[in-house]
């Protein structure tokens, strides 16, 4: 974790009241990025180009591709049109793993598919505030999560810029839940009907062990019966 950019103390403090919907933070574990995966929300469902504003200086317009459509669940961006660097990636790509929709925004947090990152110039999550104006997709960065005065027009204090996408080619093809959601909706499946199904072994083991018993005491009456006949 980035100490610089995370104070535990303030965090952690009561008088700064509760987190608003859009600071959000997600763990995901070590090793199992693409396990968390999901599909990037509407806005960035696209093949783009894209114009990066530091706010000082205008990079990549004219020049670049971000692209969301060949695996909606990734972000891949060609640093051979345009080099600067997004999501504080080295390798331009990136997954969605969750988004919120909240005051006409969505508020989307990918990770960075990069092998390590430094906590330098390269971090592993990154939120984006993202919303649409007039044909174009506009969002804001912000390095770990997102912070509760981020508006996708206006460069966060602690992010990079401002982003302006223009669509070259729309996603087509059905819009389904990711793949590996349907996995992880089987497993819970699995486990519950796996829990259901032991408790009907169990209650049937229970009910032949009872039975027994019965027809042991049945036998021990007649026995018994017989002898004081006898």
């Amino acid at each position: 974790m980035d100490s610089d950019s995370v104070n535990i103390s303030s965090g952690c403090n009561p008088t700064n009241g509760l987190p608003t919907a859009v600071e959000t933070i997600v763990l995901v574990e070590k090793g199992h990025i693409q396990n968390a995966t999901q599909y990037c929300p509407t806005p960035f469902l696209d093949s783009f180009n894209y114009s990066f504003n530091d706010g000082s200086s205008t990079f990549c317009d004219g020049t670049s591709m971000w692209d969301v459509c060949s695996d909606r669940t990734q972000m891949v961006v060609n640093y051979t049109l345009c080099s600067t660097k997004q999501f504080y990636s080295n390798g331009g790509v990136a997954y969605c793993v969750y988004s919120t929709f909240v005051d006409s925004n969505y508020y989307v947090t990918v990770v960075n598919a990069d092998s390590t990152v430094d906590f330098s110039t390269t971090f592993r999550f990154t939120c984006y505030a993202v919303t649409t104006s007039g044909g174009y997709v506009l969002a804001s960065d912000n390095k770990g999560a997102c912070v509760q005065d981020q508006t996708p027009q206006n460069k966060s204090a602690t992010g990079t810029g401002t982003l302006t996408f223009s669509s070259y080619g729309k996603c087509t093809g059905s819009v389904a839940s990711p793949e590996s959601s349907s996995i992880n909706i089987v497993l819970i499946a699995g486990i519950v009907v796996g829990v259901l199904g032991l408790s009907a072994v169990v209650a049937a083991v229970v009910g032949v062990v009872l039975c027994k018993k019965k027809s042991k005491v049945r036998i021990q009456s007649r026995e018994i019966g017989s002898e004081h006949l006898g």
